[in-house]
């Protein structure tokens, strides 16, 4: 087994049990490591660590049972738990796919892992979860697919977005990592990866993708459709109004008053005319507080001058109620 300089201590916890912290990249300390545990014994922890890991090249022991049981490991990771069965089907398939091998071992791998799992989680916030990542595995070849990391946003409650980030390897140059992201049938390059110590130059680029991802699958869910009408006495005149809302997101608040952004499909109609004025539009939609509403930062995307927006703004009073009203369903304004 081929070894490699890097931080690796085996100690024993007050609760009886071992745990190993292990350095997943080359010239790596103690604040970088990963921490296995529990296992029953020394012995089970050091064979782990040569049946699963690179040898660190050298290590220590301390049996004294005066350290905590850990919580997390040096680097911030959760506790990583050693399996209780035998190799599995899918981990004998996984030792003969090509890129296992270097620069790409077990320990880089898991370690690119959870470093885009951490992050699609950061990007969520508490409005969403992540999964824990799965291959694609054909039994009869042996050989495994994309890893595959399934997420949803799901901060309004039936509209939930569900995106996946693949990464899998070159055909030709299974030292190659390719990274996107994006929802079934539209999915975003992020780019490639080398070695493990190129993913964060990835990370904004992951990010940005993430958000795309979003928007996309936002544009995918079943429009919000709104109608209203109103009548203007002198001279006389019918209006139908009808706007299907295709995004509706918490926005920054305005001197303190809740806020959303609204982006959808007006239709105009005057009087009994078979052809409405269509207008693509977004504005804000500010909460003024007992059921009063103001628009602000009107942006027609197929209209011209300032005349158009003033009249949107006008013709969009009858319905700002229902929209501000479908807003605090949603749990956008509280």
């Amino acid at each position: 087994m081929a070894t490699t300089n890097r931080h690796c201590d085996f100690y024993k916890a007050q609760n009886g049990q071992w745990y190993m912290n292990y350095a997943p990249k080359i010239g790596g300390d103690y604040n970088n490591s990963n921490t296995y545990g529990p296992f029953p014994s020394f012995k089970a922890a050091f064979e782990y660590m040569t049946e699963n890991l690179t040898h660190p090249g050298a290590w220590s022991k301390d049996p004294s049972g005066k350290e905590r049981v850990p919580v997390k490991a040096p680097n911030g990771h959760k506790v990583k738990k050693p399996p209780t069965k035998s190799k599995t089907a899918f981990e004998d398939a996984w030792g003969r796919v090509a890129f296992h091998k270097e620069p790409w071992g077990y320990e880089e791998r898991e370690g690119l892992h959870d470093d885009i799992r951490d992050l699609v989680q950061r990007q969520l916030g508490r409005g969403g979860h992540v999964g824990r990542g799965t291959f694609d595995l054909d039994r009869a070849s042996g050989t495994i697919g994309p890893w595959v990391l399934s997420f949803q946003e799901d901060s309004t409650p039936g509209r939930e977005i569900h995106g996946e980030v693949h990464v899998y390897p070159e055909k030709v140059n299974p030292g190659l990592l390719h990274i996107a992201v994006g929802v079934p049938g539209h999915f975003i390059p992020v780019g490639d990866v080398m070695q493990p110590e190129g993913f964060p130059r990835l990370q904004s680029k992951l990010q940005q993708a993430i958000v795309k991802t979003f928007e996309e699958g936002e544009r995918r869910l079943p429009p919000r459709t709104l109608t209203g009408g109103y009548h203007i006495a002198t001279p006389p005149l019918r209006l139908v109004l009808d706007m299907q809302i295709r995004t509706l997101q918490a926005a920054p608040s305005v001197d303190g008053r809740p806020t959303v952004k609204v982006e959808g499909i007006f239709r105009v109609k005057i009087a009994d005319a078979k052809i409405p004025q269509v207008l693509v539009l977004t504005f804000n939609l500010m909460d003024l507080g007992q059921d009063m509403w103001a628009v602000e930062n009107v942006e027609v995307k197929n209209g011209t001058g300032w005349a158009t927006i003033h009249m949107v703004e006008a013709l969009l009073a009858p319905l700002l109620g229902q929209i501000g009203a479908t807003a605090k369903s949603e749990g956008l304004i509280p």
